[in-house]
């Protein structure tokens, strides 16, 4: 059984285009990460309007496209900080992202954690007859290819006239992609067979 880390710290990295932020993923990589986690603007807004949830959204500037969460641990506190402005400055200097938040107290990074896995299950019960469906799941793939990959199946979801949602362990290529597909109508499922065999 492997020690729970002495200190951790968080970079939460916002993006106004969601390939630039898969594009970022390998980059971040390279900085030893413990996780980088992807959330998209259709799963963030499932939060948006919502007083409850308005304390856990205050790392958030504006209306990103994408964040990714990025995690590190330490068994020395006083190391982190560096490695977040390691983190910031390679960023910059590759013009990725649009803002860095940083949090390091362990209060901060619980508020950025609980936000992630509720707007996970707000995002898959929206109103309406067209759900958010996870019928692509779990899809591997490698980092230095998540960008393009994402990119082709934008492609194939504009063909179809519709979005999804995307959330990912982006640090080991762990996609999780929810198309917005109305199952009451058969046209709705005339477009999850297509979509899926496209996918």
């Amino acid at each position: 059984m492997a020690p729970l880390p002495k200190a951790r710290a968080v970079a939460v990295v916002q993006f106004h285009d969601l390939l630039e932020s898969l594009a970022a993923t390998p980059r971040i990589l390279r900085h030893g990460p413990s996780a980088v986690e992807l959330l998209d603007r259709f799963v963030l807004d499932s939060t948006r309007g919502k007083i409850e949830f308005a304390p856990l959204r205050d790392f958030i500037v504006g209306d990103p496209a994408a964040v990714l969460i990025v995690e590190f641990f330490a068994d020395d506190a006083g190391a982190l900080p560096a490695r977040l402005e390691a983190l910031e400055a390679d960023l910059q200097s590759a013009r990725l992202g649009d803002q860095v938040h940083r949090a390091l107290e362990p209060a901060a990074q619980a508020r950025i954690w609980k936000l992630r896995r509720a707007a996970l299950g707000l995002s898959m019960s929206e109103r309406g007859d067209a759900k958010a469906i996870s019928f692509v799941e779990d899809t591997a793939v490698h980092p230095d290819r998540l960008r393009d990959y994402i990119e082709r199946f934008l492609q194939i979801l504009a063909a179809h006239d519709t979005h999804a949602g995307f959330y990912a362990h982006a640090s080991v290529g762990l996609l999780h992609v929810r198309p917005v597909v109305n199952l009451k109508t058969g046209e709705g499922i005339e477009k999850f067979e297509r979509i899926a065999e496209q996918v």
